[in-house]
Parts: structure tokens; sequence; C-alpha cells
């Protein structure tokens, strides 16, 4: 198995590129599991305190937000190997396809009875 030499470069703090990918996924995993227990938490106390609920739905707030930043981080560590361009982290597909001929401030169409 041959490793791409821009991966194995050690960064500034002395890990490569498949370190960090490495210690970013097991902070992921390691805030699914928080959030998958705080979910868990909130559907047992639902019915007995609804008020501690809402304290709760807040942490379970800031553990999402917290995975939105691991996998900013973890997208930014895998295309560093690449050519260190986030914007083209995705290849071709529905997320980065644009039709050509459409406009983005026209209404869409209503649907005809054919489209049914």
């Amino acid at each position: 198995m041959s490793q791409q030499p821009e991966l194995m470069a050690k960064g500034a703090n002395g890990m490569t590129n498949e370190d960090v990918i490495i210690d970013l996924s097991r902070q992921l995993e390691a805030v699914a599991e928080r959030i998958k227990e705080i979910t868990e938490g909130i559907s047992a106390m639902r019915e007995g305190n609804p008020s501690i609920c809402e304290n709760y739905e807040n942490f379970l707030l800031d553990e999402v937000a917290h995975v939105q930043i691991l996998a900013l981080d973890l997208t930014q560590a895998v295309t560093e190997g690449e050519d260190g361009n986030l914007d083209e982290a995705f290849g071709p597909g529905e997320l980065t396809d644009v039709p050509e001929n459409e406009d983005e401030d026209e209404e869409p169409d209503e649907p005809t009875e054919e489209d049914a």
C-alpha cells in the first residue's frame, strides 16, 4: 500500500495528515456518542421534567455544532493532501452541478398534470 508523499509530510505540530485525520475521526466518534447519550436522556426525561429537557436540548445543539466544526476540519485535512482547495472537496454531483439555464431568482413552475 503506497502513501501519497503529501499526506506523509509532517505539519508544524509534528503530526502527519493521517494522524490528524485519525484524531479528528476519533473526536467525531466521541461527540456522536455524546449526542446519542444526550438524546436518550432527553427521551427518558421528556414526560417527567420538560424544563430540564430544554437545557439538555441546548447541550445537544452545542454538540451538533461541534460535529459541524470537526467535519469541516476533517474535510480540510483530507483535501490538504491533494491540492488544499476546499472549494473542490466535493466532486461533480448534486451539490456542485448547477443547470446552465436555471435562474436562481425565478419561481419554480407549477406542476402540471403531466408531472404527476
